[in-house]
C-alpha cells in the first residue's frame, strides 16, 4: 500500500507547487550574517525577503527554510509570528538564533548559508538568499595557568571609535636589514616617509611588530632602530602600538616562533627600554597568536590551545610588571571565534577582520563587525588589521579603493576606529600598501583620507610679553594656546608663527614644539611656547601678534591678541 501511496502523493505536492508558484513569490532584499563562527555557539542572524507574490503569507504555513536542509545551523525552519500576515508589497526581516556548524577541527571549515521562503507541505518559492560560505572552527573551553596579576589597563572609549583612531599597520619586509635587523622594522629613511604619509592622509596611530629575539641575544640593534622610529613617528604626530612578536606558545615552537620561556628576558628587557618612549599608546601582546598556530598545524589537541594561551598570559604579566606606567593591552587574533580567550587581558579589543571574498562582502561586513563588537562586550574596539590583496582579492587599485569604500562605510556606520594593513615601501608588502615605493598615495589611501578629514583649531589662552623694551634687547616670552582640532600638533611641521609683522622683525619668526623627544601635543591640552626674542634696533611702536600653522598647509585658529610693543 505505502508502494502504491506514493507516486500519488508526489504528483499532488505537483500540483499544488504549480498552484503556489503561480501565485506565490518571493524576492531577496539584504541578510546580516558573521563570516566565522565558534563550533555549537549560539549567534544571531537575519534574512530579508520582500513579497513579491499575490498570496498574503500567514504564520503555520508561511516559512523562510534552509532548502538544502542540513541542519548545519541546528535549524532549517524559520516561523512568522503567531497571527502574523504579510501582505502582498511587503517585506519581511527574519531574525533568528542559529548554532555555529559542529567541526573539531582547529583550522577554519566553510559551511554554505542560504534560505528561501516556502509554504510548508506546498512548495518552495521566489529566489533564494545569496549563498554565503561561513566558516566554523573549534574553540574549545580553556581556563589559563596564567591568571592575570593585575587588571588591564583602563582607557576612555571615545579614544577609540572611528574619528579619533586612524590608524595603518607597518612593516616592510622579512629580509634581514644590513645592520642585522629583521626587515620588518623600517630604516630611519623608510619611517620618514611612511610616517609622512600617515600624517598626509590624516592618521593618528601605527601598529609596528618587533619580533623579540631569543634570550641571550644582542638587542642593542633592534632597540636602537625602534627608538628611531618611534622618534619619527612621534615627530610627524603619530602614536605606535607596539606588536610583541617572534614566540607563539608558552614553551616549545611553532613554525619559526619561539615558545614563551625562549624569549621571556629578552622581552622583559624590550618593555623596559620602550614603555617610556611618549610615543609608544599599547602593547599588543602577540600578533594573532591563534590564528598563527592554526594555520600552521600547531593545535592538534586542547593542550595545544592550552600553550598557546598561556604564552600569551604570561606575557601579559611581563608587560604589567615590567611597564610601571601601565599602558594599555590588547591582542589582536583572527577570526572572531578566537577573541574570547583575550578579554581578560585587554584594555580594548583589536581583532583582525579580514573580509576578503568579495562577492560575499556585502552580507558579511555588518554581521561580522556587529558580533566583534559583542564579543568584546563592554570594551572599546577597534578592527586592528583589514585589507585587500591586489591582485589576489582585488583585480585592481580601482576595486581595491572601492572594497575601501565599502569597509569604511560600516566602520563609520558602527563607529569603530581601525588600522589597515598596510603602509609599507617593500616588493613583498606592495599588494597590500597603500602607499608606493616614493610615498605618494594610491587610490584606497585617498578614500581612507576622504573619511578621516581633519579639524585644525586653536584657542589662545594666555600670553606674557613685555609691553616695553629697550632697544636691541632680548627678552624671554611664552604664549599658550589650546588644541581644539581634531588631529595632533606634530614636530615636523606643527609651529607658532609671528603674524603681523609676518616677517623675522623680533628674530625667530617660526617656533617649533620641542624635539627632545620629539612633542607631540593631542587634541585638548595645551601648549606653552617658551622663546626669546629680540627688540628691533630702531626705538617705536611695534605690534607682536602670533598665530599657529601647519608649514605649507595653512594658518589656523585664533591669533593672539596684539600687544604693540614700545621699544625705546
Amino acid at each position: 500500500m505505502k508502494q502504491f501511496l506514493t507516486p500519488i502523493l508526489l504528483c499532488t505536492g505537483l500540483g499544488f507547487a504549480m498552484q503556489a508558484q503561480a501565485g506565490h513569490n518571493a524576492q531577496y532584499v539584504s541578510q546580516s550574517v558573521m563570516d566565522s563562527t565558534a563550533a555549537s555557539a549560539s549567534y544571531t542572524v537575519s534574512v530579508t525577503f520582500k513579497n513579491t507574490g499575490t498570496t498574503t503569507w500567514t504564520a503555520g504555513s508561511f516559512r523562510l527554510g534552509e532548502p538544502a536542509n542540513t541542519w548545519n545551523w541546528h535549524t532549517t525552519r524559520v516561523d512568522l509570528a503567531p497571527g502574523e500576515t504579510v501582505p502582498p508589497g511587503a517585506t519581511r526581516t527574519f531574525t533568528f538564533p542559529v548554532n555555529g556548524p559542529y567541526t573539531a577541527a582547529s583550522k577554519l571549515q566553510p559551511f554554505n548559508f542560504q534560505w528561501q521562503m516556502l509554504k510548508e507541505g506546498e512548495a518552495w518559492f521566489g529566489d533564494k538568499s545569496p549563498n554565503v560560505v561561513v566558516y566554523s572552527i573549534a574553540t574549545p573551553e580553556i581556563r589559563t595557568n596564567f591568571a592575570p596579576t593585575l587588571p588591564p589597563a583602563p582607557v576612555t572609549a571615545s579614544d577609540f571609535d572611528f574619528d579619533h583612531f586612524r590608524g595603518a599597520n607597518v612593516l616592510e619586509s622579512a629580509t634581514t636589514r644590513p645592520d642585522g635587523v629583521l626587515g620588518w622594522i623600517p630604516t630611519e629613511a623608510q619611517m620618514a616617509t611612511i610616517s609622512k604619509s600617515a600624517q598626509d592622509m590624516n592618521l593618528n596611530a601605527l601598529r609596528m611588530a618587533v619580533a623579540i629575539p631569543l634570550n641571550g641575544s644582542d638587542t642593542s640593534a633592534l632597540y636602537t632602530a625602534v627608538k628611531k622610529d618611534l622618534d619619527i613617528a612621534m615627530s610627524y604626530g603619530l602614536r605606535v602600538i607596539l606588536a610583541i612578536g617572534g614566540y607563539d606558545k608558552y614553551n616549545g615552537a611553532c613554525s619559526w616562533e619561539q615558545g614563551y620561556i625562549q624569549v621571556d628576558q629578552s622581552a622583559a628587557s624590550f618593555i623596559r627600554t620602550m614603555y617610556s618612549h611618549p610615543a609608544v599608546m599599547a602593547w599588543d601582546l602577540n600578533n594573532e597568536p591563534l590564528w598563527f598556530a592554526s594555520t600552521s598545524d600547531c593545535l592538534p589537541n586542547t593542550s595545544d590551545y592550552q600553550n598557546v594561551v598561556d604564552g600569551v598570559h604570561a606575557m601579559y604579566n611581563l608587560v604589567r610588571a615590567n611597564d610601571p606606567s601601565n599602558k594599555p593591552t590588547t591582542v589582536g587574533d583572527s577570526p572572531l571565534p578566537f577573541m574570547h580567550y583575550w578579554t581578560d587581558i585587554e584594555s580594548f579589543a583589536s581583532p583582525h577582520l579580514y573580509q576578503t571574498n568579495m562577492p560575499q562582502m556585502a552580507y558579511t561586513t555588518e554581521g561580522t563587525m556587529r558580533l566583534a563588537k559583542a564579543e568584546s562586550g563592554s570594551m572599546p574596539m577597534i578592527v586592528g588589521e583589514f585589507g585587500y590583496n591586489v591582485p589576489d582579492h582585488v583585480p585592481d587599485e580601482a576595486a581595491q579603493a572601492a572594497a575601501y569604500r565599502a569597509y569604511f562605510n560600516e566602520l563609520q556606520r558602527q563607529n569603530v576606529g581601525s588600522a589597515f594593513w598596510s603602509l609599507s615601501l617593500s616588493d613583498d608588502q606592495h599588494p597590500m600598501s597603500l602607499i608606493n615605493q616614493d610615498g605618494s598615495l594610491r587610490p584606497a589611501a585617498y578614500v581612507v583620507k576622504s573619511y578621516h578629514e581633519i579639524a585644525r583649531n586653536s584657542h589662545f589662552v594666555t600670553q606674557n610679553v613685555p609691553s616695553v623694551m629697550k632697544a636691541g634687547q632680548s627678552y624671554n616670552v611664552s604664549i599658550t594656546f589650546n588644541n581644539t582640532g581634531s588631529n595632533n600638533w606634530a614636530l615636523v611641521n606643527y609651529k607658532l608663527g609671528t603674524l603681523n609683522p609676518d616677517n623675522n622683525l623680533w628674530g625667530p619668526n617660526r617656533i617649533a614644539l620641542n624635539s627632545a623627544p620629539a612633542e607631540l601635543v593631542k587634541p585638548g591640552q595645551q601648549k606653552q611656547f617658551n622663546f626669546t626674542v629680540t627688540a628691533p634696533a630702531k626705538p617705536g611702536v611695534y605690534n607682536f601678534q602670533w598665530q599657529m600653522l601647519q608649514d605649507n598647509v595653512a594658518w589656523f585658529g585664533e591669533q593672539s591678541p596684539n600687544v604693540a610693543v614700545k621699544v625705546q
